[in-house]
């Protein structure tokens, strides 16, 4: 193992964080120390907060998907594309791959902790949901009232990985960057955590044809309990349409509002203005835009012309550090 791997053995996950920096490429050399490097700050989020250990694999993934976590074997999956490209982005330098990838380690490493339920930090709603969601069939049909952007425990992961990595230095630009923002605020406009009409929907809250709600029924007195009570300290009137699940104008409204409310105590920093106010410089912002383009072209591209790629880029011509289009041909 190599003098990096060997020194993080003994740090804290904050302190292998703040070791990340431009010098990334040159104290993790190889696919394999990237493995290590993973499993290594897995390993150390599970001891510091007490709970079981997980695995890191390296899994095919569709495009898009970056990472997964499997709750029945304790595996976080990582997209395989991470990992056949690393040596493309070693090449080029390329700091947005690193930024990434921690970030998709975290995120996937929170779901493992809200799914066992720990975790002070972790808000009581997204804490029963998570264990809800341990069941597939329930996760599915939570889609039809949450969007990716604003499913409770999508939206803690996200933002338990922004506050994690925005203190770490060399990635404050990307987390900055309005690539990053406006994911989240469009996200978060477009769609709400519609938990009102949920929690009138009888299949969920008694456990029908569509769910496997019926042992969960502490759970979804938990989460009712908590709506309840929030609704009535912010003077939001959140009855709802009652099973028929008819809505009035003033209802919707209403339930709109409140599900600001219960995003902004899940996710205070995606709801804040300095969020959506702190971009940039235009000069950093067009670098970092080149390193998001160039990720975004490899890692969700095909593998089968990654040997192609990185024999174009070594034998390309590099100068004053500016990065180079990498061209895929359509197939």
């Amino acid at each position: 193992m190599n003098a990096y791997l060997e020194k993080i053995k003994n740090l804290s996950t904050s302190e292998i964080l703040a070791s990340i920096d431009n010098n990334f490429y040159q104290n993790i050399t190889d696919k394999n120390e990237l493995k290590k490097f993973a499993q290594i700050f897995a390993y150390k989020y599970c001891e510091e907060r007490n709970i079981s250990q997980v695995y890191v694999r390296f899994i095919k993934m569709n495009p898009g998907e970056m990472g997964e976590y499997g709750n029945s074997n304790f595996i976080v999956g990582i997209n395989a594309n991470f990992l056949k490209a690393f040596e493309i982005f070693k090449e080029i330098q390329n700091i947005d791959y690193v930024f990434e990838f921690c970030n998709t380690i975290i995120h996937e490493l929170r779901h493992h902790e809200q799914i066992l339920s720990f975790g002070h930090d972790i808000h009581p709603v997204v804490k029963n949901f998570a264990v809800i969601c341990k069941s597939l069939p329930n996760y599915g049909f939570l889609t039809n009232y949450y969007t990716y952007s604003c499913n409770p425990i999508e939206l803690d992961a996200r933002h338990f990985a922004y506050k994690t990595l925005s203190n770490i230095e060399s990635f404050k630009p990307y987390l900055k960057s309005q690539s990053y923002v406006k994911i989240e605020t469009n996200g978060l406009n477009n769609s709400f955590l519609n938990v009102v009409e949920l929690l009138n929907d009888k299949d969920f809250v008694k456990g029908g044809e569509f769910t496997n709600t019926k042992k969960y029924q502490a759970n979804i007195k938990n989460i009712k309990s908590y709506i309840k009570k929030l609704a009535k300290d912010n003077g939001i009137n959140i009855v709802g349409g009652g099973p028929s699940k008819i809505f009035t104008w003033q209802q919707n409204l209403e339930n709109i509002k409140f599900s600001g409310i219960l995003g902004a105590e899940i996710a205070p920093d995606f709801f804040s203005n300095p969020f959506t106010s702190d971009f940039n410089s235009q000069e950093v912002e067009d670098k970092v835009n080149e390193e998001i383009e160039i990720f975004d072209e490899i890692i969700f591209g095909d593998p089968a012309d990654y040997d192609q790629m990185l024999a174009s880029v070594k034998t390309a011509s590099v100068e004053n550090n500016d990065y180079f289009e990498i061209e895929v041909e359509a197939e």
